[in-house]
């Protein structure tokens, strides 16, 4: 007798460590993109700061953003919180 009880209660553990991973990224891409939009407001207005130097910022930040919620939840998942 397969008992399928025990393999719901590890999805449902990894969905929620997935939902708590996302929550943290979610904050942290608000954040940055706020950081990101004020310098170029502030730097685009004395032409310092070029369209593709932007582009490479947000590029870099959503990649940097994706190593960070696979490190979450690899610790939260290898940890069982």
């Amino acid at each position: 007798m397969v008992v399928y009880q025990e393999k719901e209660s590890v999805d449902e553990l990894a969905e929620r460590n997935l939902k708590r991973a996302d929550s943290i990224c979610l904050k942290i891409i608000v954040a940055a993109m706020t950081v990101i939009a004020w310098a170029c407001a502030i730097m685009g207005h004395i032409h310092n700061l070029d369209t593709a130097v932007i582009g490479w910022a947000i590029v870099l930040c959503i990649l940097a953003l994706a190593v960070i919620r696979t490190i979450l939840f690899f610790l939260f998942d290898s940890r069982g919180l």
